[in-house]
């Protein structure tokens, strides 16, 4: 069981502007893919470590994320970043995901703002309007009224949202 509080693990969620302490460079030792592991302090004084991913196929989530953590890397090299730990240390980083593992504890993510796509929504208001039209009929009565009226015992678990 995970300890929560001040000695134990963060609480899992979204934490605004957690403070940089350092960084460091590290490789994975299955396949040797980069990383740069910040070490972060949220408001509640919990530290976590955070990785940024190097690999090929993560550049373009790594380049956000450096971005978010006050560092441009058009105009600087990551040497800066490897000769320098405390570099970045007082950033405030936006927005952080805590997750905590019962195998590694807590592991942040730098979280992005995450804009729907315009078609996206036009769509999902569609579908809204439409669901609107469907019950137009039906009573305006919520599920566990309507499982308790038919002799059902509904307790939480048992509705879907």
């Amino acid at each position: 069981m995970t300890d929560y509080g001040a000695g134990g693990d963060p609480m899992p969620g979204l934490y605004e502007n957690a403070k940089i302490i350092s960084h460091k460079f590290g490789t994975t030792r299955a396949k040797g893919t980069p990383y740069l592991e910040i070490e972060a302090e949220l408001n509640t004084g919990h530290r976590v470590p955070i990785k940024v991913w190097m690999s090929e196929k993560a550049m373009g989530m790594a380049r956000r994320a450096l971005k978010l953590c006050g560092f441009d890397p058009d105009a600087n090299s990551l040497e800066a970043l490897e000769n320098n730990p405390r570099l970045l240390a007082n950033v405030r980083i936006p927005l952080i995901d805590v997750e905590v593992h019962e195998t590694y504890g807590a592991q942040g993510s730098i979280s992005f703002d995450q804009k729907v796509d315009q078609g996206v929504l036009r769509s999902i208001t569609e579908g809204l309007r439409k669901a609107k039209k469907a019950d137009v009929d039906e009573p305006d009565v919520s599920p566990r009224d309507a499982a308790s009226s038919a002799g059902a015992d509904v307790g939480d678990d048992d509705i879907p949202f």
